[in-house]
Protein backbone atom coordinates (compact mmCIF):
# COMPACT_ATOMS: atom_id res chain seq x y z
CA UNK A 1 0.00 0.00 0.00
CA UNK A 2 1.50 3.33 -1.01
CA UNK A 3 1.42 6.38 1.18
CA UNK A 4 -0.78 9.36 0.39
CA UNK A 5 0.88 12.74 0.06
CA UNK A 6 -0.30 15.49 2.41
CA UNK A 7 0.65 19.14 1.82
CA UNK A 8 0.17 21.52 4.73
CA UNK A 9 0.29 25.20 3.81
CA UNK A 10 1.72 27.40 6.55
CA UNK A 11 4.04 26.49 9.40
CA UNK A 12 2.20 27.91 12.39
CA UNK A 13 1.32 26.04 15.60
CA UNK A 14 -1.94 24.56 14.25
CA UNK A 15 -0.20 23.27 11.12
CA UNK A 16 2.61 21.76 13.15
CA UNK A 17 0.16 20.06 15.47
CA UNK A 18 -1.71 18.64 12.47
CA UNK A 19 1.55 17.28 11.09
CA UNK A 20 2.34 15.66 14.45
CA UNK A 21 -1.07 14.01 14.62
CA UNK A 22 -0.90 12.40 11.16
CA UNK A 23 0.40 8.85 10.91
CA UNK A 24 3.79 9.02 9.14
CA UNK A 25 3.41 5.34 8.24
CA UNK A 26 0.35 6.21 6.13
CA UNK A 27 1.23 9.69 4.83
CA UNK A 28 4.12 11.58 3.28
CA UNK A 29 3.76 14.94 5.03
CA UNK A 30 5.17 18.18 3.62
CA UNK A 31 4.84 21.57 5.30
CA UNK A 32 5.19 24.67 3.14
CA UNK A 33 6.04 27.94 4.89
CA UNK A 34 6.86 31.25 3.20
CA UNK A 35 9.10 32.43 6.05
CA UNK A 36 12.57 31.13 6.83
CA UNK A 37 11.51 29.09 9.87
CA UNK A 38 8.50 27.14 11.07
CA UNK A 39 6.67 28.40 14.15
CA UNK A 40 8.34 31.82 14.04
CA UNK A 41 5.53 33.70 15.81
CA UNK A 42 5.38 30.99 18.42
CA UNK A 43 9.07 31.51 19.18
CA UNK A 44 8.70 35.23 19.88
CA UNK A 45 6.37 34.77 22.84
CA UNK A 46 6.02 37.55 25.41
CA UNK A 47 8.55 38.23 28.12
CA UNK A 48 6.14 37.14 30.85
CA UNK A 49 5.89 33.65 29.40
CA UNK A 50 3.65 32.32 26.74
CA UNK A 51 0.21 30.91 27.17
CA UNK A 52 -0.70 27.79 25.24
CA UNK A 53 -4.45 27.76 25.81
CA UNK A 54 -7.09 28.74 28.34
CA UNK A 55 -8.49 26.44 31.03
CA UNK A 56 -12.12 27.54 31.08
CA UNK A 57 -14.99 25.16 30.35
CA UNK A 58 -15.82 24.50 26.70
CA UNK A 59 -18.97 26.65 26.62
CA UNK A 60 -16.98 29.72 27.70
CA UNK A 61 -13.96 28.72 25.63
CA UNK A 62 -16.02 28.45 22.43
CA UNK A 63 -17.35 31.98 22.99
CA UNK A 64 -13.82 33.29 22.39
CA UNK A 65 -14.17 32.37 18.71
CA UNK A 66 -16.56 33.63 16.04
CA UNK A 67 -18.69 32.11 14.81
CA UNK A 68 -18.71 29.89 17.87
CA UNK A 69 -21.07 27.45 16.12
CA UNK A 70 -18.23 26.72 13.70
CA UNK A 71 -15.61 25.93 16.36
CA UNK A 72 -17.82 24.03 18.86
CA UNK A 73 -17.82 20.71 16.98
CA UNK A 74 -14.02 20.77 16.73
CA UNK A 75 -13.64 21.54 20.42
CA UNK A 76 -15.92 18.63 21.28
CA UNK A 77 -13.43 16.34 19.48
CA UNK A 78 -10.24 17.95 20.80
CA UNK A 79 -10.74 20.26 23.76
CA UNK A 80 -8.38 22.52 25.67
CA UNK A 81 -8.11 19.69 28.24
CA UNK A 82 -7.23 17.23 25.47
CA UNK A 83 -4.56 19.68 24.33
CA UNK A 84 -3.03 19.78 27.82
CA UNK A 85 -3.08 15.98 27.97
CA UNK A 86 -1.38 15.81 24.56
CA UNK A 87 1.29 18.25 25.71
CA UNK A 88 1.94 16.05 28.74
CA UNK A 89 2.27 12.98 26.48
CA UNK A 90 5.00 14.71 24.47
CA UNK A 91 6.83 15.79 27.63
CA UNK A 92 5.55 19.33 28.16
CA UNK A 93 4.18 19.84 31.67
CA UNK A 94 1.82 22.78 32.15
CA UNK A 95 0.33 24.84 34.96
CA UNK A 96 -2.60 27.23 35.34
CA UNK A 97 -1.79 30.86 35.84
CA UNK A 98 -3.93 33.21 37.93
CA UNK A 99 -5.55 34.36 34.66
CA UNK A 100 -6.70 30.75 34.03
CA UNK A 101 -4.35 30.63 31.06
CA UNK A 102 -2.25 27.51 30.58
CA UNK A 103 1.53 27.90 30.48
CA UNK A 104 4.41 25.44 30.22
CA UNK A 105 6.12 24.97 33.58
CA UNK A 106 8.81 27.48 34.44
CA UNK A 107 12.04 26.96 32.57
CA UNK A 108 10.51 25.45 29.43
CA UNK A 109 11.31 27.71 26.49
CA UNK A 110 9.14 28.15 23.38
CA UNK A 111 11.72 26.33 21.25
CA UNK A 112 11.44 23.28 23.53
CA UNK A 113 7.66 23.19 23.05
CA UNK A 114 8.08 23.65 19.30
CA UNK A 115 10.60 20.79 19.07
CA UNK A 116 8.71 18.37 21.33
CA UNK A 117 7.02 15.43 19.64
Amino acid sequence: MSKQNIAIIGGGPASLMLACSLDANKFNISIYEKNAALGRKFLVAGKGGFNLTHSEDLVQFAKRYQPKEFVEPFLSHFSNTDFRNWLKQIGIETYLGTSKRVFPVKGIKPIEVLNAH
